[in-house]
């Protein structure tokens, strides 16, 4: 018991799982208080975190890809088990499972992104009893799980019976969540019960849910014995996920696996249920709310999500930069602050739709602080993420530097790792960190196409990663908490 697990890196357990909370000799059960915390488990022979007994688990942070029976397994004895921002991609890479599978009782899993499995059509989320346990009291709040198979199959299973035990699974919530295929295969969710989906009533509250499949969606009730239900019919059927829609969430780049809301004109834009949380964070770690409701999915939608930018341009003036993804503001303000001790003040209001501010006639050899905000009657907006730069700078950081998508860097925000997605080869590229005034800071050769970078060394503060390769350069913002 009190046991914390943070800062791993766990790959290749030939003939186990990753990071695990396993029962000892004669069956032996594990104490209470447990913390998983900003870990990778990776290319396991099992799960990437095997939970299957102890109580009060929190897993928070935490990676898991690409293992072969599924990320996050909860059962047997084990009981109490919050996950949140974690981030699943590509398993189970065996034809087994599921990328989570619940058992246990008192599960929450909230602010997390699943990538479900391309080479197997297994469920990504896959609740029923086991041999010794049974699911109970099970909470799936404002996640994003993405549907990677280009074959049909169960995205959500709901078993009743494990090799024969009859079990009822009490109290099932599942709101503000994104379900989503970037494929164009047919996704199901599944109630194995001979009638209908088990105890649909004050136990069972779905709603505020986004669906989106291009090749259609069905639920299936009682297994291949009844006919599938369309989404209106189950609605008004069962009576469940009455708020909930079927639609485009309208994401980034859902091909290159940014699933952050691309702007206020997004369906799950403020429409999610308020709840109670166990944290107020979502996976980049932003508050919830950030404007009036919570939204649907992982990721709520901030201005600091959409890149407000500080350049200098010669010795006296700092250009800003940033994306208006807004459909309903009025206008910006811009705020200014000299060095890091200095207080904000506005300097200036535009017009709506303009995305650049020259600010002049500034001090040499000076640092100055930036934020935006939209403008709205209502004042719902908050300010944005905040920049900095400084006149007359010197850099080592290319003179045509713009960020570019190629490049995937997560989580961003971080705390003490990033995890960066490059897409070449072993051995074609140089990583290179450069902190806002063009120092170098952390230089390696890129080695793998994934990439985990600890940020110990760094202090706290807006960096530039660089990748280098023959062909062409891609750099990326980040922040150091």
């Amino acid at each position: 018991h009190d046991v914390t697990v943070q800062n791993c890196y766990v790959t290749r357990t030939n003939a186990n799982d990753g990071i695990v909370i396993h029962s000892g000799p004669a069956g032996t059960i594990a104490g209470s208080n447990f913390i998983i915390r900003n870990n990778i488990s990776e290319h396991s022979a099992e799960q990437g975190y095997d939970i299957t007994t102890g109580t009060n688990v929190l897993m928070e942070g935490n990676i898991s890809r690409l293992n072969k029976q599924g990320g996050i397994t909860f059962g047997h004895t084990a009981s109490g088990l919050i996950v949140r921002r974690h981030f699943s991609e590509n398993e189970p890479t065996a034809n087994t499972s599921a990328s989570v599978k619940i058992s246990s009782p008192d599960f929450t899993l909230e602010n997390s992104l699943f990538i479900g499995s391309a080479s197997y059509n297994k469920p990504i989320i896959s609740i029923g009893p086991g041999s010794d346990s049974q699911p109970e009291n099970v909470k799936l709040y404002n996640n994003t799980f993405i549907w990677n198979s280009s074959s049909e199959g169960n995205i959500f299973f709901l078993a009743q019976h494990f090799t024969g035990i009859q079990c009822t699974i009490k109290n099932l919530e599942m709101k503000n969540n994104i379900f989503y295929s970037r494929t164009s295969s047919r996704g199901i969710f599944s109630f194995q019960q001979a009638d209908r989906p088990p105890d649909f009533g004050s136990g069972f509250k779905f709603d505020n849910n986004l669906f989106f499949m291009p090749g259609g969606i069905e639920w299936s009730v009682g297994g291949n014995s009844n006919s599938p239900f369309s989404f209106p019919e189950y609605k008004t059927t069962f009576n469940q996920d009455l708020n909930s829609i079927e639609t485009d969430p309208l994401f980034v780049d859902p091909g290159g696996s940014d699933f952050h809301l691309l702007s206020t004109s997004s369906p799950a834009y403020n429409a999610g249920a308020t709840l109670e949380l166990t944290q107020y964070l979502d996976l980049d770690s932003i508050s919830i709310p950030q404007a009036g409701k919570s939204d649907i999915g992982a990721f709520e939608f901030s201005i600091s999500t959409y890149g407000l930018n500080a350049n200098p341009e010669g010795s006296n003036m700092i250009r800003l930069t940033w994306s208006d993804n807004f459909s309903d503001e009025t206008g910006f303000t811009i705020r200014r602050k000299k060095e890091n001790s200095g207080i904000y003040s506005e300097i200036a209001t535009i017009g709506t739709d303009v995305t650049t501010y020259d600010d002049g006639e500034l001090d040499v050899n000076v640092t100055y602080y930036y934020q935006v905000k939209a403008v709205h009657p209502d004042n719902i907006y908050d300010w944005s993420n905040e920049v900095f730069a400084s006149t007359s700078i010197g850099t080592n950081i290319s003179p045509d530097f713009h960020e570019t998508t190629g490049l995937i860097v997560f989580p961003n925000p971080a705390d003490s790792f990033i995890t960066l997605r490059t897409g070449v080869k072993a051995g074609e590229g140089k990583i290179t960190i450069f902190n806002m005034v063009g120092e170098p800071v952390y230089s390696e050769n890129c080695d793998r196409e994934s990439k985990t970078i600890g940020l110990d060394r760094l202090s706290a503060g807006l960096f530039v990663i660089q990748l280098d390769t023959p062909s062409n350069q891609q750099c990326v913002k980040f922040i150091k908490r």
